[in-house]
Order: structure tokens, then sequence, then C-alpha cells
């Protein structure tokens, strides 16, 4: 059954006595806007009657006092949320309501952990789980029009109407196969990471095609990423309002220095930000202070490639031996840091590091060729 929430004294007699688990899903606007805008809270909760479907809550974040009332039960540490590929939902989350909740359980994640398939969508994995079918609409939706329509309502509902069957039939396959330890694990990892804000800081290395790039080329492109982020941040503005990656790369690659040139560059893309041109000429010509420490995107090309090979070859023969999926275990990129740094932190902290490290240690790093 769906009910519309009223007003926050209504939520907050509703959560008067916190569940132990919950699902959760949200809707958000971020079109226009650098940070998103919390549109829709669903919440699932179990029924008391077990012979029933959960209690599908839509909650309306814009009304007074209603996100106090969800901070508190995020807050609450015996409380599960259970998700489906939160990430997105988490920065809204964050930087609406002030708060993660303390404990959650991705069922994305779980499927991947247990070999169901890596990635799967909520539909597809409903599917798998429970043998419904559920329908595909409303993606584009004006979440934040009031009323909302019978449609949206369904479709909002829908996000966490089966969580909770598929949280429960996860959450028992995962303590058979002995694994919930790892999913907790994971999921206390990603929750202090996207319980803080933070800025790449070194943004060109994350960018296509920056390892064609010169050490000078580089740095005008990483001032111009850098100045893109603080710029969007401030103004709550998209970031390809501000700069557009192809307008960045071409004067980082042309080495653009006068307004002259500037402007004929612009011309030639469309959508350039003619308002920006006099800031973007300035950072685009003048030096950061720590310039002379950027790391060099070749250096991503010209790593141990036979290494990285070799490592993920011992991945992916103990992901097929554990019955996982593809890339639960580590993914070329975290390969690629690791031969980088060497550093088991992170995501390869803990349980990956206990049964990766014996095989990877194993391999040894491509002897230096001795100068001529």
């Amino acid at each position: 059954m769906i009910h519309w929430i009223q007003s926050a004294d209504e939520l907050r007699e509703l959560l008067r006595d916190p569940p132990s688990h919950y699902a959760l899903d949200t809707e958000f606007v971020r079109e226009k806007t650098f940070w998103p805008i919390l549109a829709l809270v669903q919440l699932a909760l179990p029924s008391r009657d077990s012979s029933s479907e959960a209690e599908i809550y839509l909650i309306d974040p814009l009304l007074a006092g209603v996100n106090a009332v969800l901070r508190d039960l995020f807050l609450e540490p015996s409380c599960t949320a259970v998700v489906h590929s939160p990430s997105e939902d988490w920065v809204a989350l964050r930087e609406n309501i002030g708060a993660l909740p303390q404990k959650v359980f991705d069922t994305q994640h779980a499927a991947a952990m247990l070999g169901i398939g890596y990635g799967m969508s909520y539909l597809r994995l409903v599917e798998a789980i429970t043998g419904v079918q559920l329908e595909k609409g409303e993606t584009r939706s004006n979440w934040l029009q009031r009323p909302l329509t019978d449609s949206q309502k369904k479709y909002a509902a829908d996000d966490v109407l089966h969580l909770l069957q598929v949280y429960v039939e996860l959450r028992s396959q995962l303590i058979e196969h002995e694994r919930l330890a790892w999913m907790e694990e994971d999921m206390a990892r990603v929750l202090a990471s996207a319980s803080v804000d933070t800025i790449e800081p070194y943004p060109h290395l994350g960018v296509r095609g920056a390892g064609n790039f010169g050490m000078n080329q580089q740095k005008v492109l990483h001032r111009l990423l850098r100045w893109r982020e603080a710029q969007a941040r401030d103004s709550n503005l998209p970031k390809t309002w501000i700069l557009g990656n192809e307008l960045a790369f071409a004067i980082a690659r042309d080495q653009i220095g006068t307004s002259t040139a500037l402007n004929t560059c612009m011309n030639k893309i469309p959508k350039s930000p003619f308002k920006f041109a006099k800031k973007i000429l300035s950072v685009a010509t003048t030096p950061l202070p720590d310039e002379d420490s950027l790391p060099d995107a070749r250096d991503l090309e010209r790593r141990d490639k036979e290494r990285v090979r070799a490592l993920q070859k011992i991945v992916q023969d103990l992901t097929v031996s554990l019955g996982m999926s593809d890339g639960i275990l580590a993914s070329r990129r975290r390969i690629e840091q690791w031969v980088d740094d060497g550093a088991w932190t992170g995501s390869f902290a803990g349980w990956r590091r206990e049964i990766l490290e014996p095989l990877f240690s194993a391999v040894e790093p491509e002897p230096e060729s001795a100068p001529e």
C-alpha cells in the first residue's frame, strides 16, 4: 500500500519505533545545478502483518521539518537502510538531509558478491530474485512538480516495493557463503567515503586523452579543470555550463594564450561560455603553486603492462573460483593503481588484501632497464 506523507509530524509518528531495516530510494533533480535538489524520498517498511507486502511511504523533503525527521532515522545506529546502487543518492541525501544512514545494504553490490551479476539494474535483479517484471517509466519525469501524478507515485513506489524481499534473500545467501562480513566491511568503507565531500586533486588524470599531452599541456588542462570544479560548486551550476571538456582540451592542446586565439577557438565550439572567456584565459595562463609536483598522465600509459595483465589473470581466476561476478574483486583501474603505489588501502584493505596479497606478491615487477 502506498502512503503519501503530509507533514513532519506524521512522519515522526510513523518512525516513533524505528524499524530494524527499511528500503530507501530518492528522486532528485540536477539538470540545471551542480548540487542535486532532493525532490522525493521513498521508504518501504516491513509490514507488521508478515503475510502482506511492505508498506510504502512517499515523503516530500520540501515540507518543513521533514528532513530533520529523516536525519534522525538515518542516525539510528541499529537501523539498516536497504538500497540499490546508491552512489548518486548519497550526494543528494548528504547535501539536503545533512546525514547518511549509519548502516546500509546495497543489493547491487551483494548480487555481484554472490555471482548473480555485476552492476545489475534494479529491474533485472528484482526479476531474478522474485520473478516480478517491473515497468520502466517516468525516468525523465519532473519530480519537483506538485502534486505528483499517479504514474509518478507508482514508479517511485516500485523502486522500493521489492527491495526488502530482495534484501532478505541476498542476506541469507551471503550468510550461507560466509560473506556477510565482507559485505559489511565494503558497506562501511563506501559510507565513510560518501559521507565526505572530496575534490579530486588531479582531475586531469581522470580525463581520457590527457596521456597524449606533454607536461605543459597537462598543466593547462589541470588548471582549467580545477577552476571549473570550484566555479561550478560556488555558482551551483553544472560543470559543463562553466567549461566543456572539448574547449578545455582545445585550450590545453594548442596552448592558447591570447584573447584573440581564445575567441577564435570558442567560435568553433558550440555553446562555448563567452561570459567566462576573460577568466578562462587568466586561469589557463597562470601557473598554480603546486604544478611542479603534478603527476604526469603519461606515466599511466608507461606502467608495467605485463604485470597488470598477470594480476588481472589472478583476479579473474580467483573470481571464478569464488563464484563472484567480474569486477567485484578488483577492476583493471584498481589493479593499475596498486601497481603504481603498492598500497593496500581503500577497497584493497581488509578481506581483499587477505586473499589477494599472497597471490599478488608472487608477481614481481618488471626490472628497470639499465641506463644507456
